[in-house]
């Protein structure tokens, strides 16, 4: 008997059936796409998962001669040497959030009985980088071409050991180098980036894939007269794209009491985008945006998408109490004071004691960085516990529950 048929016919449990067709999954950005640097025990904790379908390639260096495997070059680039073959990913050090997400959509496909394939990834993400590096003007930045060259490299390289494989997907975890540009400014760098990029990959396999963006937001100090542009302009470059909207990093809890998520954090809000991916390959669109807000005297009633109408609701099990709490749900206004914050099935109703003249959600300018906890673990800044009814069970991580929170969002009276 051979050893995967003992190993199945011992455990109960089926190997793997992937269908024909390779697929790459490329999430580009800073420090949140390069994702936790991990303890050996949480890398084991979590290397497990989807090991059949989730791939590396092995054989590519840098020009000092390091090995790169699922962590690309950085600021350097690739040296002459090609790609040997795949291996399973394992991550050496940062879990990068392009691994959490394929291993979570092997996972969400099998539950929901969709096709799935063997997965190619790889990261190219370099903390604290602008959006401007990531075009092709070799004027911007002070990297010039080397982030698309890069991944214009290693895609051809995973080409090059899968023949016929087809780009999936390109995502974006960006926006937290460039808090201080407005939201006109960073929407045109970033649609200028993003169109780079998928010009780079349509020229290289003529498919051009969807776009999948995370909203920025997960700062524990917003205090800073910042305008903190890059928050509203991605739910703009949501719909310029007809992107996948991944949903917001401000529910995050970070492990340095500034920006990062902790490990579990990450898992989740990759999981949450692998879901709606998932739901995507269904032909559903399931983006949780908000839609036309009406103004009514004193009351504003903001419509949000949520998936199949469901309501919105206050999380019954939120964390902001143990660090430093909540005002108002997370809503603001200008001009009035907020004396009610409601739920109409998928809206959200805001009372004034007055006409008010802007209302915003989950963009508090603060400093919350005095409630970390004893772990130095704390919530950003931006805060909202206002989340999707009947969250689905995490895949990823039994016992947690995929909570999709509305984004941060501004609306002006007109």
């Amino acid at each position: 008997m051979r050893l995967q048929s003992l190993w199945s016919q011992m455990s109960g449990l089926a190997p793997a059936r992937l269908a024909a067709g390779a697929q790459i999954v490329i999430i580009d950005g800073q420090s949140l796409a390069l994702g936790r640097s991990a303890s050996p025990e949480e890398r084991r904790a979590h290397s497990h998962h989807a090991r059949a379908a989730v791939r590396q390639l092995d054989g590519l260096c840098r020009p000092d001669g390091v090995a790169v495997r699922l962590h690309g070059p950085g600021s350097l680039g690739y040296d002459a040497r090609h790609a040997t073959g795949h291996s399973a990913a394992v991550p050496l050090a940062n879990v990068p959030a392009a691994f959490s997400f394929s291993q979570a959509l092997d996972l969400w496909r099998r539950r929901l009985g969709i096709a799935r394939h063997r997965m190619f990834v790889g990261c190219h993400s370099i903390a604290g980088t602008s959006i401007h590096e990531f075009d092709r003007d070799p004027a911007h930045g002070r990297l010039g071409t080397t982030i698309r060259d890069n991944h214009a490299r290693w895609l051809q390289e995973a080409l090059r050991v899968a023949p016929g494989a087809r780009p999936l997907v390109y995502g974006m975890i960006q926006g937290e180098a460039n808090i201080a540009m407005s939201a006109p400014a960073y929407r045109a760098a970033a649609a200028r980036a993003y169109g780079d990029a998928l010009d780079d990959i349509e020229a290289l396999t003529g498919i051009r894939p969807p776009l999948m963006l995370w909203q920025t937001g997960g700062y524990v100090n917003a205090a800073a007269a910042r305008p903190y542009g890059p928050v509203l302009a991605q739910l703009d470059l949501v719909r310029d794209f007809d992107a996948i909207f991944a949903g917001p990093l401000y529910p995050v809890l970070t492990f340095d009491n500034a920006v990062h998520p902790d490990l579990p954090s990450q898992l989740i809000h990759c999981e949450i985008a692998a879901y709606v991916f998932a739901r995507r390959e269904q032909g559903r669109n399931v983006n949780l945006l908000p839609g036309r807000p009406v103004w009514q005297g004193n009351t504003l009633r903001i419509p949000f998408s949520t998936e199949d109408g469901k309501p919105l609701i206050f999380d019954p099990d939120s964390e902001y109490p143990a660090y430093g709490g909540l005002a108002d749900h997370g809503v603001e206004a200008a001009g009035a004071r907020v004396t009610d914050v409601a739920l109409d099935g998928n809206a959200v109703v805001v009372t004034c004691d007055g006409p008010m003249t802007r209302v915003q959600i989950a963009l508090q300018a603060a400093d919350m960085s005095a409630h970390a906890d004893a772990r130095g673990r704390n919530h950003g800044a931006h805060r909202c516990d206002i989340i999707e009814a009947d969250p689905p069970d995490s895949l990823l991580l039994p016992g947690r529950k995929l909570k999709r929170f509305i984004p941060s969002c501004r609306f002006q009276r007109p």
